[in-house]
């Protein structure tokens, strides 16, 4: 007889996983996490470097194209009869002396140095509801208040203008028209259309000093010369506005600033006092002058940088002889590459640089980049540049001369 079996059906076999097998299975995943996380991170980094190689292309345009912009409007209402009214200039504004008798030229480069940014600052009027020029008819027989025209053209009460004799060697002065007044003075025989014009001082006219001989060391008595004499009339040209914007690397921006200021920056976090920054990412501008042979000559027979006793301070009778600039800007990648991606560049005229090369003349400007501030562990070479450069007439200049 067969005993029945009391253990109930068969359960089937169930395989686990080892723990060697575990093991082996979570080192192949983090393998595997390793890998893909260095291919995005190295995908990233060459994001990063790619777009920041476009930013520099596009900030390089961009700087170069607003300098060209201010150097054609450079001189623009300060030449009367061929020539600039003056070369110097006498300023004052709201209780203080701007200028006294300072060079006043439409461009002056100021030079960086061996491995620093040149410093570049245009002059001109904008004289938004038109220019014009009026003649002195009566003599100034001591500084006063009163100017005596041919005629007020477009002058209005609260213009400013500037008063100086072209060819003369004097200076200019800048003032403000605080009336009109028809006729008065000995108009010369004028007897239509003669008029005074008073700038006098005050808070609505704070470019008119109280005293003239206070506020300047040489306070011009402009007055009327009859035709034929060495210096001629004086002559007021209506300016509506005055610019003298320099522009400047700082903290590795180029940006723009009234020449009387002494701007400054922080680079953490990023901000600027008594600047305009324009575009990010600009880490050097060169500047040259071009120089003709004469003053009534538009060839330009040589390039110089603003150094040595001609050019870091040109004379009266140098000045003419500017009649274009020529620019280098440098900008830069944001991102660092992780080796050195730039090398020392030396033009086609054995001009070597520290740094990517510009023009590939003789004369061509250096560019040092040795001192521009980097990353910390990064040298100038483990970033990306864009060299952008132009030749620019002084448009005003060569209408002029």
């Amino acid at each position: 007889m067969m005993r029945a079996d009391m253990r109930g059906p068969a359960m089937p076999r169930q395989a686990g996983v080892t723990l060697i097998e575990l093991m082996v299975g979570v080192t192949i995943g983090l393998i595997v996490m390793l890998a893909i996380t260095s291919a995005v991170s190295t995908m990233n980094l060459q994001r990063r470097t790619t777009v920041s190689g476009n930013d520099a292309k596009e900030n390089g345009q961009n700087a170069i194209a607003l300098l060209d912009r201010a150097a054609r409007a450079a001189g623009n209402g300060l030449f009367y009869n061929g020539q600039l009214l003056c070369t110097t200039l006498n300023a004052y504004y709201n209780g203080s002396v701007v200028s006294d008798g300072a060079p006043f030229a439409p461009v002056k480069i100021s030079d960086g140095g061996t491995s620093g940014s040149d410093k570049i600052t245009f002059v001109y009027a904008e004289a938004a509801r038109g220019s014009s020029i009026s003649h002195i008819v009566d003599n100034m027989p001591n500084p006063s208040s009163n100017f005596v025209v041919n005629n007020k053209g477009a002058l209005a009460e609260g213009d400013l203008a500037l008063i100086g004799v072209p060819g003369s060697g004097r200076p200019c002065t800048l003032f403000q028209v605080s009336a009109l007044v028809p006729g008065g003075g000995n108009c010369n025989g004028i007897t239509t259309d003669c008029v005074k014009i008073q700038h006098n001082p005050g808070g609505s006219t704070p470019y008119n000093p109280s005293n003239p001989d206070h506020a300047f060391s040489d306070s011009p008595k402009y007055g009327y010369e009859k035709t034929g004499t060495t210096a001629g009339p004086a002559v007021v040209s209506r300016i509506g506005a005055l610019h003298h914007d320099t522009y400047e690397v700082l903290c590795n921006s180029l940006v723009s600033h009234d020449a009387s200021k002494a701007p400054g920056c922080t680079s953490s976090p990023l901000a600027f006092t008594d600047a305009i920054p324009w575009v990010a990412n600009v880490v050097m501008l060169q500047a040259q002058y071009g120089i003709s042979d004469k003053a009534d000559s538009d060839v330009v027979t040589s390039w110089q940088n603003a150094s040595g006793p001609t050019w870091s301070a040109p004379a009266a009778a140098d000045v003419p002889r500017i009649k274009a600039i020529r620019v280098a800007v440098v900008s830069r990648s944001v991102e660092p590459g992780g080796s050195q991606v730039s090398a020392p560049c030396t033009n086609a005229a054995g001009v070597a640089n520290n740094g990517p090369c510009s023009f590939q003349d003789a004369d061509s400007p250096v560019i040092d980049l040795s001192n521009v501030p980097v990353a910390p562990g990064k040298t100038w070479r483990h970033y990306r540049y864009r060299v952008y450069h132009s030749v620019i007439p002084l448009r005003n200049v060569l209408w002029n001369y």
